[in-house]
């Protein structure tokens, strides 16, 4: 068995600064900071499992007042190596654990400096399950365990130290009998007085160090709520409902139950104790607090200490000293901030968005860690998008930021704000960089930027939508025009359509067709288009009906070659990708994916530009800017195209090479191989014939789709309809130039 012991090497780093505030101040119920950024940022070296062949890396983490405890599962590959020849028969399926049945739980504490990570003890797990642990504050681990046999389960509380043998502190078959508790949903922690706290959805028991009972209680509550962390007054409980995940409080023994206000959605949480007793909540993007009343504290937004909150695994606090652990790239790290001095102004720079996107705190972030300045995010999102753009505008013409804007197609027009003059032109900053310049674009990509000789937003990434159907429908090879397009939708109205009217008056705002030489006609086909199309949009997951051509066009966007593969395989080869009819050039659009500009009003705005020129730097590109959508950068999209040809290959029991698939989408039990070199021809020819980058044109749609409501319901002709959309655009045009 190898051993995963490495030493703990201790780096500082110097960095930014904020205002400081101890964890259990509440002053200001809006916000505190557990960390003084004029102090340093400590990183203690815990542990990697870089090249060490561990299957799937640290399995699980717990952490309490500097004590901590981790496992891994153990690496079988050497002595798999030996049994490679034994045959499977095809019927059987290979157990899921049967490679790496060993798990390996290492102890380390960070008050112990130097200290190695060291190995507790270790379970098989075909027989032996761990549902919980938790380490108390003189380096033990308590833990439940699970044990089956052939006529038996048993579930049992135990306790390790370094150096001491697994000692079996109670036997917990019984526990929680009346509640009918499953024992996966149990948890196991240590109370302040040396107690044992082992705790369940449906109660708890609390046990002293023998594991003689001190007290039992079921909970009468009426909903079924996951507890997840609790202390000797109150529950803090998660609840799925209304589509989200809700938090309450309880206390009283469930008598008292107040709900959690100003919880942000999040892709997952984390959970502790503050040393006042409060919840300590963790999401990808910030910490909070929550008292036993409900109201939440923000701590600390992870990205302005230079940490992505996705690589935050646990958090504990020594004092008033908050740590954060941090698994980044197969490493453990601990880190903390010790107190500086408090400078005369906190340099400092937002960023302004809408919506919690995981690029943008990760640019943010990787840039913190190393500039003098912050970046700090403001996320302007709210459920009245109108609203939320408005106070951003607003924001900005007022003088108070954000420097830098983050641009969201469907939200924000970069052509609106420039020719207003509230965004910075780029060019010339393109023009005299070292890192990124107009050469270095995609050509057709750079010049859809254009407004009026001048780029006032960069992208990374972006996508391309379109407008999918079968070639004998969508024009063959010319330009679809909007005439044809309608004549095949009353021909087939009994197909299926993967778009809907809405759609349709979001593509005349966004494509410009209702102001062109061609409007009328443009906006009297499209009208006529809508009334064959559903209400609300229903997404075709049946790809059977697309290849038999049951669904007559699909309104989409292709961010890959991925995607395009993977189009291609759900339609078949007699795909066409044949854009929006009647728009410009090939009738596609460019979505600019990760888009940044500058705020013409900022005070800051050379740094501004280092953070966005830093998201094109070589080093930066693959750790800041997402994969998945093509590279706006000529040499990115090619390596991107060669890296999507490539034929990958294994050798079967025979020695013959078999093609390994691209990727594969189980559901619908489809494998996708390298793209060749006519799809990589194709996607090249799709993206050099577009000329239009899609814009935020929502006055004009909502006008459109309001007035064409009436016509749908037969309350007005077309004519009628057109004329008054045609007047009500008028007028919008003319309040605009005043």
């Amino acid at each position: 068995m190898r051993k995963y012991l490495v030493s703990a090497v201790i780096l500082t780093l110097y960095i930014m600064c904020l205002t400081s505030c101890a964890i259990n101040q509440h002053g200001d119920k809006s916000q505190a900071q557990v960390w003084d950024k004029s102090g340093q940022r400590w990183e203690t070296f815990l542990y990697s499992d870089v090249g060490r062949g561990t299957a799937g890396g640290i399995q699980g983490i717990k952490a309490n007042g500097g004590n901590i405890v981790f496992s891994v599962l153990e690496d079988h590959e050497e002595e798999l190596d030996d049994s490679a020849d034994q045959d499977i028969p095809e019927d059987q399926d290979v157990p899921e654990d049967a490679e790496t049945p060993n798990e390996i739980f290492y102890f380390v504490s960070f008050s112990l400096e130097g200290m190695e990570p060291t190995v507790l003890f270790q379970v098989n797990r075909t027989t032996t399950e761990v549902l919980d642990y938790w380490p108390d504050g003189d380096g033990k681990v308590y833990y439940i365990t699970v044990e089956r046999t052939e006529t038996e389960e048993n579930i049992d509380l135990k306790r390790c130290g370094i150096g001491e043998a697994e000692e079996s502190v109670r036997r917990l078959n019984d526990f929680l009998q009346d509640g009918g508790s499953d024992c996966r949903a149990w948890k196991v922690q240590t109370v302040p007085d040396g107690g044992i706290l082992i705790y369940s959805p449906d109660g708890y028991v609390l046990l002293d160090q023998a594991g003689n009972m001190l007290t039992e209680e079921i909970w009468e509550d009426e909903e079924h709520y996951d507890v997840i962390c609790m202390s000797e007054k109150d529950r803090f409980v998660q609840v799925y409902e209304n589509y989200g995940m809700n938090f309450y409080v309880c206390s009283e023994g469930g008598e008292k139950k107040v709900r959690v206000g100003d919880m942000p959605a999040s892709g997952r949480y984390l959970y502790g104790r503050s040393s006042e007793g409060e919840a300590l909540v963790c999401t990808d993007a910030c910490l909070y607090s929550c008292d036993e009343e409900g109201e939440t504290m923000l701590l600390c937004t992870w990205a302005d200490y230079g940490i992505i909150g996705e690589d935050v695994v646990a958090f504990y606090m020594v004092g008033d000293d908050m740590h954060s652990l941090l698994y980044e790239e197969g490493t453990l790290k601990d880190v903390t901030y010790i107190d500086g001095e408090k400078p005369d102004k906190p340099m400092e720079l937002t960023l302004g968005c809408f919506g919690d996107a995981y690029w943008i705190r990760r640019a943010a972030a990787e840039y913190n860690k190393e500039s003098e300045y912050t970046i700090s995010i403001v996320d302007y999102w709210q459920e009245d998008t109108a609203e939320a753009v408005g106070k951003m505008y607003n924001d900005i013409l007022a003088g108070r930021g954000p420097d830098i804007i983050c641009f969201e197609s469907n939200l924000v027009n970069d052509a609106a704000l420039g020719r207003a003059g509230m965004l910075e032109d780029l060019t010339a900053y393109l023009e005299e960089s070292d890192v990124i310049g107009p050469e270095d674009f995609v050509d057709p990509l750079y010049e859809a930027l254009d407004i009026d000789g001048k780029r006032y937003m960069l992208p990374t990434n972006f996508a391309v939508e379109t407008m999918i159907a079968k070639k004998e429908w969508a024009g063959g090879e010319s330009v679809w025009t909007p005439a044809e397009c309608l004549k095949g939708v009353a021909a087939n109205e009994d197909l299926a359509f993967g778009v809907d009217r809405g759609n349709v008056a979001d593509i005349l705002a966004v494509y410009g067709l209702y102001c062109a030489a061609e409007g009328q006609k443009n906006l009297e086909a499209y009208l006529k288009i809508a009334e064959y199309l559903p209400e609300q949009r229903v997404y075709i997951s049946d790809y059977e009906m697309k290849r038999d051509g049951k669904v007559f066009m699909e309104f989409t966007w292709l961010s890959s070659a991925e995607s395009y593969l993977y189009e291609k395989g759900q339609w078949g080869d007699d795909i066409r990708y044949a854009g929006i009819p009647g728009a410009e050039g090939n009738g596609m659009a460019f979505v600019p994916i990760n888009c940044y500009g500058i705020s013409s009003g900022s005070p800051n705005k050379e740094e501004a530009w280092r953070f966005i020129e830093s998201l094109f730097a070589e080093e930066m590109r693959e750790s800041v800017t997402p994969d998945d959508y093509f590279s706006a950068r000529k040499d990115g999209l090619e390596e991107q195209l060669v890296e999507a040809s490539k034929i990958a290959y294994y050798e079967d029991e025979n020695g013959n090479l078999v093609k390994l698939p691209l990727f594969a989408d189980r559901s619908e039990g489809m494998d996708f191989y390298a793209a060749s070199q006519e799809d990589i021809d194709k996607i090249r020819e799709i993206i050099g014939g577009i000329r239009l980058m899609r814009r935020e044109n929502s006055a004009v749609a909502h006008i459109i789709g309001e007035e064409a409501g009436a016509y749908y319901a037969g309350d007005r002709t077309l004519d009628e309809t057109i004329e008054i959309i045609e007047n009500r655009i008028r007028m919008l045009s003319l309040e605009n130039a005043l």
